[in-house]
C-alpha cells in the first residue's frame, strides 16, 4: 500500500478540501521550510506537495526535501516555471496545477513516468477532483497561463478606462460563453497567484505582452 501525505500551504485555495481529506497533511510556511518536522515522513511513500510559493522557496522546499525524503515527491508547480523544475531536479516525479480554481475541479497533471497516473488519479477521485494529463507543462501549465493573461488584459482595459468590471465580465459570459468574466475570475482565484504567475512569465521569457497591469499591483498592496 502505498502512504501518501500532502504537504500544503496556507494560500491554497483547496487547503480545506485537503485538511479535511483522509491523508496526512502538513501546512508548510514558507518562511519557516527549515523547522517542519520531516521526521513524520518516515513511514511515507508519496509526498504530493500543493504548496503555492514564488520560484525561489519552491527551490528551497525542493531542495529541503531531496536531502530528507526518498520517495516520490509531486510537486504542485502552478505558479512555477514547471518545465524548469522537472528538468533540474530529480526528485520531482511529477508536476500538477491546483492551486488556480477550477469550475469542474479539473486540474492538469504531467508525469514522468506514466506508470504514476493510476495513483495521482485516485489521489485526486478521493478529493473529488479529476485530472487532464498533458505532454508538457511549460510555464505555469496552460489553464493558469492563459487565464492569467485574460485577468491581466482586462486590467490593463480598467486601467485605460475602455469599460466596467461588470461590462467587461458581462462581455467574456456573454460574447464567448465563459463560466465568469475575468473579474470573477480573478476573486475566485486570487489575484496573488495571478501576480505570480505573470511575474514568474515574465522573468522566464522576458516578453513584455507579460508585463502586469499597474492596477493588478495596486490592488496587491
Amino acid at each position: 500500500m502505498n502512504n501518501i501525505a500532502f504537504f500544503i500551504s496556507e494560500n491554497h485555495p483547496y487547503l480545506s478540501v485537503v485538511k479535511n481529506s483522509s491523508y496526512p497533511v502538513i501546512v508548510i510556511d514558507p518562511v519557516a521550510i527549515d523547522e517542519v518536522d520531516y521526521s513524520e515522513l518516515d513511514e511515507i511513500d508519496t509526498v504530493i506537495d500543493f504548496t503555492c510559493f514564488p520560484r525561489e522557496t519552491k527551490i528551497e522546499l525542493v531542495l529541503k526535501l531531496a536531502d530528507v525524503f526518498r520517495g516520490q515527491l509531486f510537486c504542485d508547480l502552478t505558479v512555477n516555471w514547471a518545465e524548469f523544475f522537472l528538468d533540474e531536479f530529480e526528485n520531482i516525479d511529477g508536476a500538477i496545477a491546483t492551486a488556480f480554481y477550477s469550475p469542474n475541479n479539473t486540474f492538469e497533471c504531467f508525469v514522468k513516468n506514466k506508470d504514476n497516473l493510476e495513483l495521482i488519479e485516485k489521489v485526486f477521485n478521493d478529493l473529488n477532483f479529476k485530472t487532464q494529463v498533458i505532454e508538457n507543462p511549460g510555464i505555469c501549465f496552460n489553464y493558469p497561463r492563459i487565464i492569467s493573461n485574460i485577468i491581466n488584459e482586462a486590467y490593463f482595459a480598467k486601467e485605460e478606462k475602455l469599460a466596467t468590471d461588470e461590462d467587461i465580465d458581462k462581455a467574456m459570459r456573454y460574447g464567448v460563453n465563459y463560466p465568469l468574466g475575468p473579474f470573477e475570475w480573478s476573486k475566485k482565484i486570487g489575484l496573488d497567484k495571478v501576480a505570480l504567475v505573470l511575474l514568474e512569465l515574465y522573468e522566464a521569457t522576458g516578453d513584455a505582452r507579460y508585463r502586469m497591469s499597474r492596477y493588478i499591483k495596486r490592488e496587491l498592496i
